[in-house]
């Protein structure tokens, strides 16, 4: 998955902000995140822009202190409330676990095919991708019609794509004489 280069700087300066608190920080992240997801109304909080700063930090602050989160959790929300960066919060997350996964030398992604796969093709592949990018990789199946032929493999930074579909935009590239590497 590809993330926002503004959700990827904040994600990579909280990373290296929670040095040595690395699972702290991911489960802080995770139990906003889904505080959020449940909360009808902090939802709308985050996408109004009608809202002051003033009364967003104090909300937020409220909310994390009633959660416990240590003070660089709070000190990150309220910059970014301050810097306008709030709608990004969840893809900030995101990107955060990405970073810490590609860390840890594990990388999650999904393996989309329009055919059932049994769990053999899908352990063969894993197999294959965590080789060659010398990292623990773990793809989550889901099977999409969409996919016209072969399948397609999607990480954080990485994609690879055996479908008809992309092979005859290829072709139809090269005949035209654009380059297809691109």
């Amino acid at each position: 998955m590809r993330f926002h280069r503004i959700a990827h700087r904040y994600a990579k300066s909280l990373f290296q902000a929670s040095q040595g608190n690395l699972e702290t920080v991911e489960k802080e992240c995770q139990d906003l995140k889904l505080f959020i997801e449940k909360t009808v109304e902090v939802k709308i909080l985050l996408s109004s822009p009608f809202l002051k700063k003033t009364v967003l930090r104090h909300i937020f602050k409220d909310l994390l202190m009633k959660m416990n989160a240590s003070p660089l959790m709070q000190k990150f929300v309220d910059l970014l409330i301050q810097k306008n960066r709030l709608p990004f919060l969840f893809e900030i997350f995101e990107a955060f676990f990405s970073i810490k996964q590609e860390f840890e030398g594990r990388i999650e992604g999904t393996l989309k095919a329009p055919y059932k796969m049994k769990t053999e093709q899908v352990n063969i592949l894993n197999q294959l991708i965590s080789k060659k990018l010398l990292k623990n990789v773990k793809l989550t199946y889901c099977q999409d019609k969409d996919v016209l032929g072969g399948f397609i493999v999607e990480l954080p930074n990485y994609q690879i794509d055996t479908s008809i579909r992309t092979q005859l935009e290829d072709v139809g590239r090269f005949l035209k004489g654009e380059n297809i590497w691109n």
